[in-house]
């Protein structure tokens, strides 16, 4: 063969090796109308949605897109669908699927079939994490096992491996749907402008869709049906109603009826069945009179704006709202085993986090969260997986120091747990800072991260209160900002009783130290001075008959070389100068 022909070769042979490996990944269909991904294996199509709803909403989607939530009844499916999880460009960690425990049997709840809570000894299907537990244990140590998981969400192990996971149904989560090819001849488009009202704004459609259609839709676009939680946004919707064209009479919100009660879909806030004194929830015949359906906002049938139950697939106008972006679900403490600890709100650098514990508990003793033993570090990681909002990564009270990691009270961190992933020694300077992931669901990964990342982290109180005198629980949560002033007056020091003697007048070469000295003895003023004005004027020690306020305590924590805080006027003063 001539050694012209041999490189001719190579190259037919590259191209075909490469063929066979494209060929080898799921290509999938991009929805034009909104962000979904489809893929398809034999005559099904399997449509993945990157919003985050419960598996109820979820569930009421699907039928909006001709399917149902996905029936993976056998390995082959389950595993086309985690391959394609792999592939897919979003972010698909949980997926929610057509699964629902019923009684006490599992089922795919479009086709009734029943889904084993094991696998069989020689057939891996179904791919459990672990077998559900058919009961609460309302005695668990761990609250999350006192809580019911009803509904099945696919994960995947390792890059493409199928896992099924048991989770609470108001969980928000992705989910995939089992559908037919769309047949639409496009999306409703809204009639006018969003009308902004308190950082809400509001988008109006005049299409005609059932109550389930408005809701899929509204996720779509990436907003959810308007929530109508008070007079001000009931009337304020009803006026841009009237100016629609054509004129809106009524459109869907985001109330319906289920489980006993009327409630709003996205918050699962009760809707009262008899108005206020302000007149809401404004019913029609001023009080509920249904118990099934869906609801409308209607303007037509009186003079004033009422919420009219109707029947779900009545197809009507709708209103969808933006999605406020909530705040983690942190109400005080939460608990990890049988310990309580404090989760952040906010994602910060490892060292803002440190000093945040710290600050928060106003004590050093507080800390960034410590995994010593196994147990606790697979507990923190059940903890990140099973919360309303799901945790990836989180900082642990560890840093690289000297010849190895260790935690915050200077004891090692054990590098050679089968969780915990070495790096190189030389990039320990790169990658200082303990964080904490979780993988193929709930299997933890300990590792050294750049410091300057942001993101989520935990203290560990030791027992201590927040330092925060009269906060309500909502003020007690963790933020990245100093802790309020202490609003508690702290008395002086004990003085001397007044005297009963005439003041003499001040030296005629300071005219002004009689009336700006911090004595703690009572004196009579004529001035509204302010004290601070004068602070530099003051000697260093107490002039005899005078005691020293220690201030200490009562200053914001802050580190040596920070500047010290301008405006002392939030410092507590002496009594006969406030």
């Amino acid at each position: 063969m001539s050694d012209a022909v041999f490189p001719i070769l190579q190259l037919m042979l590259g191209i075909m090796i490469a063929s066979v490996h494209a060929d080898e990944y799921l290509e999938p269909i991009k929805n034009p109308f909104d962000d979904s991904e489809m893929f398809t294996a034999n005559e099904v199509a399997y449509l993945f949605f990157n919003e985050k709803v419960t598996w109820g909403e979820a569930n009421l989607i699907c039928p909006t897109r001709n399917g149902t939530l996905a029936i993976l009844s056998d390995m082959e499916k389950s595993s086309f669908v985690s391959q394609a999880m792999a592939e897919s460009s979003l972010a698909t960690e949980n997926a929610w699927v057509g699964g629902q425990r019923v009684g006490l049997n599992w089922l795919w709840v479009s086709t009734g079939d029943f889904i084993p809570s094991e696998p069989e000894e020689d057939d891996p299907y179904p791919p459990w994490v672990e077998p559900p537990a058919l009961t609460v244990d309302v005695n668990s140590s761990h609250p999350f096992d006192r809580q019911e998981k009803h509904c099945l969400t696919i994960a995947r192990k390792g890059h493409e491996d199928p896992i099924f996971a048991n989770l609470q149904c108001n969980l928000s989560r992705p989910f995939i749907c089992q559908i037919s090819p769309p047949e639409d001849d496009g999306p409703p488009k809204p009639q006018l402008p969003p009308m902004m009202l308190d950082q809400t704004d509001y988008s109006f459609f005049i299409a005609r869709r059932t109550w389930n259609e408005a809701v899929s839709h509204c996720r779509l676009v990436g907003k959810q049906l308007a929530t109508v939680s008070s007079m001000k946004v009931v009337e304020n919707l009803a006026q841009r109603m009237l100016r629609t064209r054509p004129v809106m009479e009524n459109a869907w919100i985001a109330g319906h009826y289920e489980n006993g009660h009327w409630s709003w879909m996205h918050t699962e806030d009760i809707i009262p069945e008899t108005p206020d004194e302000n007149f809401y929830p404004p019913w029609f015949y001023n009080k509920t009179t249904k118990t099934s359906g869906c609801l409308l906002l209607d303007r037509h049938l009186r003079n004033t704006p009422r919420f009219l139950e109707a029947k779900c697939d009545r197809k009507r106008p709708f209103i969808c709202q933006s999605v406020k972006k909530k705040p983690e679900d942190t109400k005080g403490p939460e608990q990890i085993g049988t310990t309580n600890y404090y989760f952040s709100l906010t994602r910060q650098t490892w060292s803002a986090a440190k000093t945040s514990c710290e600050t928060f508990f106003g004590s050093k003793d507080a800390h960034l969260i410590y995994a010593k033993e196994e147990e606790n570090v697979r507990q923190i990681v059940r903890y990140m997986a099973e919360r309303k909002d799901e945790l990836h990564h989180i900082w642990l009270g560890g840093q690289f120091k000297g010849d190895g990691f260790k935690w915050l009270d200077s004891t090692p961190v054990d590098d050679t747990a089968s969780y915990f992933y070495p790096i190189e020694k030389h990039h320990y300077r790169e990658m200082a800072c303990l964080n904490l992931d979780r993988e193929d669901h709930n299997s933890p990964l300990m590792y050294g991260l750049g410091c300057t990342f942001k993101q989520h982290f935990i203290c560990d109180s030791e027992g201590l209160h927040p330092k925060c005198a009269g906060c309500s629980q909502k003020e007690s949560q963790i933020r990245p900002v100093p802790p309020p002033p202490s609003e508690t007056h702290i008395a002086p020091p004990p003085f001397p009783p007044p005297e009963t003697h005439t003041e003499p007048p001040p030296p005629p070469v300071e005219p002004q130290k009689a009336h700006l000295t911090t004595s703690t003895t009572q004196k009579p003023t004529t001035t509204s001075a302010r004290p601070f004005e004068a602070a530099p004027q003051e000697p260093d020690t107490a002039e005899p008959g005078e005691q020293p306020l220690d201030m200490a305590p009562l200053l914001p924590q802050v580190n040596e070389e920070s500047e010290k805080p301008s405006d002392t006027s939030e410092l507590p003063q002496p009594e006969d100068q406030q």
